[in-house]
């Protein structure tokens, strides 16, 4: 049963979550829009070279959720519609539209990331609330988790190549436990091949997980801080290193989970509808569903241990009994 403490903190994180929905609901509105017209109208893919705006559409959200819980922790917002802010919205959304199509498709997206900042934070509430915010600076962090797989596919080349066989070793370890021997997996250079009688796949880069230990990190920093007092120093270190080895197992069981999926699809559908399945809807976003609730559960499961720890402690001393040494 859940107790009174934690019944308050989940309450707490939906209202933040309720607020984070209603402030995403106009720049949503804008990148599904401005996503068709750019997409389908024009042929334009958004970004950089080696990620466009596809690969934003869940990091984006969660980075958002995390920095309203981390300016709510100090503050409470008060969600207050500016009118004149969204007039003014409106206006730069579609005068960059006509101006920076000229000037490069990396401008342009500047631009609407630029514009759909200020529709969350400007048109919902005032600026002031968030720049004169005491955890303010969580916006750093949670950028990071939004770019999170943008940095790593930037600058994690060199520690892919590095871990690939390892990776191919915790990826046979969970096919051992889940008793599949039909799968071969074999490492090379700078990629892994995973093959089954139906499908066969090779992974690169963008699928070691990395991305997400970086997302986890980020998202740390900004847990561990507004929760110090919740353990020791040393003790956080411990969580954080356990984290890390949580994280690179979920990737893994991603891994395999996503490659069983494409098994199915494609014993029932033919491989050509596997490899769609898998590309096309899983490969980019499966891993940040899976990455926010191994967050999530992370996190609950640290504050759960902590209030329970701090609630037999009270009740020891209430009764007047003190703990006794464990003897070795």
């Amino acid at each position: 049963m859940k107790t009174q403490t934690e019944l308050s903190q989940h309450s707490q994180w939906f209202g933040v979550l309720v607020k984070a929905l209603i402030m995403m609901a106009l720049p949503v509105i804008e990148l599904v829009g401005l996503r068709l017209y750019f997409h389908q109208v024009l042929g334009l893919k958004l970004g950089f070279p080696g990620f466009t705006d596809f690969e934003l559409i869940l990091p984006a959200p969660l980075g958002f959720f995390a920095l309203l819980l981390a300016l709510e922790k100090a503050k409470k917002l008060d969600l207050k519609f500016q009118p004149l802010a969204l007039i003014l919205n409106l206006i730069s959304v579609s005068c960059f539209v006509a101006v920076t199509l000229s000037q490069g498709l990396s401008i342009l997206w500047l631009a609407l990331l630029l514009t759909t900042i200020v529709s969350a934070f400007c048109v919902c509430i005032r600026p002031k609330d968030v720049y004169q915010n005491p955890n303010v600076w969580a916006l750093g962090p949670s950028l990071i988790m939004v770019f999170s797989l943008v940095l790593y596919m930037k600058y994690g080349e060199s520690l892919w190549l590095s871990t690939v066989s390892y990776l191919e070793g915790l990826i046979k370890g969970v096919l051992a436990l889940m008793g599949n021997d039909l799968v071969e997996v074999s490492a090379f250079r700078n990629r892994m091949r995973i093959h089954h009688p139906v499908i066969t796949v090779y992974l690169g880069q963008g699928c070691g997980g990395f991305d997400g230990l970086l997302f986890f990190l980020a998202a740390f920093s900004i847990f561990a801080p507004l929760n110090w007092e919740l353990f020791k120093p040393l003790t956080w270190f411990k969580n954080c290193v356990l984290g890390l080895f949580f994280f690179l197992i979920l990737n893994a069981i991603r891994i395999v989970s996503l490659f069983s999926l494409g098994v199915i699809a494609g014993q029932w559908w033919g491989r050509d509808f596997a490899l769609k399945v898998i590309m096309g809807v899983f490969h980019t976003h499966m891993g940040y569903l899976l990455y926010a609730f191994g967050i999530g559960l992370f996190f609950n499961t640290l504050i759960v241990a902590s209030q329970r720890r701090k609630a037999s402690q009270k009740t020891t001393s209430e009764i007047g009994v003190s703990p006794q040494p464990v003897k070795n």
